[in-house]
């Protein structure tokens, strides 16, 4: 066994020492992870400055790299992007550990180079999982001609992939899709962010096409219609409007999806006379009455807010779609 590792189990069992998990931050793992192992004793003061000088190495070479070797010294902001590039090529590596302590084990029993390494194979790893799941998003693609959504699906996503650099900007995040999921990617970094936008989109598809495709497209072109959008812009997430329109048929006790004018005006009415944490918490019971699927609760939570200022301004139009669905 390496006796780093006997060392830091020696520590931990013999000292009490433990690492103080709200001083270690997933947006910037490796780094947090290491400090609150120094912090406990854990890496001792030698093998935290080895691993310091070890990134500083690396860093050196990256940027000597980037500049076709004929310089390791580069302008300070592309500095700071490859140095956090280098660290979530960390992160990653160490993301695929099963816990904070197994992970600071890792550091301690393995090089930085090592550890990168590692890190590069996980994100072509991820890379790879995004082209399938961009693929399985495709095949469950909503039939609606709003540019935003389609553009994401034929061009912007595999531009995005086609040009993602794993050595000089892994985290980068700079490219926003025009069409958003309800849910975001708060949290998520360069290829991590793709992968969790793509799985967002995946449920949100799916919630959709449960329903008749020429019901979702009656609802979406009344929704336009009622807002002065074009059919092919709506401006809106198309999931968000299905949703939405679900929970408020809940609260007028009739389900499906279709709201009728009549029942919107006499429930708006009512929901006013409450105070709003009551109208969020009946929106949320109505939503679970729609789907105790994860996803649908949180984004429910996540709408709950656009509904309640719609019900109080009177502008209902502006998050569902209140008429006959042709």
């Amino acid at each position: 066994m390496n006796p780093t590792v006997t060392l830091m189990k020696e520590l931990k069992n013999y000292y009490g020492n433990s690492l103080n998990y709200d001083n270690i931050n997933f947006s910037d793992y490796f780094r947090s992870l290491s400090s609150e192992g120094a912090r406990q004793s854990l890496l001792d003061d030698k093998q935290f400055s080895d691993i310091k000088n070890q990134i500083g190495q690396l860093l050196s070479r990256t940027i000597s790299s980037y500049t076709g070797n004929e310089s390791t010294s580069v302008m300070r902001d592309t500095a700071n992007d490859i140095f956090t590039s280098i660290l979530y090529c960390l992160d990653m590596c160490l993301f695929t550990c099963e816990s904070h302590e197994s992970a600071l084990e890792f550091i301690a029993e393995n090089s930085i180079d090592d550890i990168y390494s590692n890190g590069q194979k996980v994100i072509k790893q991820c890379v790879f999982e995004c082209i399938s799941l961009l693929v399985k998003l495709k095949k469950n693609r909503i039939n609606f001609p709003d540019r935003s959504y389609n553009s994401i699906l034929d061009g912007d996503i595999m531009s995005y992939l086609k040009k993602y650099d794993s050595i000089y900007f892994a985290h980068g995040t700079k490219r926003i899709f025009p069409y958003l999921s309800v849910n975001g990617c708060g949290g998520y970094r360069g290829i991590l962010h793709l992968k969790k936008y793509l799985e967002n989109l995946i449920f949100e598809n799916e919630f959709v096409n449960r329903h008749d495709e020429n019901v979702i497209q009656n609802l979406c072109y009344g929704f336009c219609e009622a807002n002065g959008l074009e059919y092919n812009d709506i401006k809106t997430n198309i999931y968000s409007i299905v949703l939405m329109n679900m929970i408020f048929a809940v609260l007028t006790e009739k389900g499906g999806i279709e709201i009728d004018k009549n029942d919107a005006t006499k429930l708006t009415r009512q929901l006013r006379k409450y105070p709003e944490p009551m109208i969020r918490k009946m929106i949320l019971q109505a939503a679970e009455k729609v789907s105790s699927e994860n996803y649908v609760q949180i984004s429910a939570i996540k709408l709950a807010g656009h509904l309640v200022n719609a019900i109080n301004n009177n502008d209902l139009n502006k998050v569902i779609y209140i008429g006959e669905l042709k």
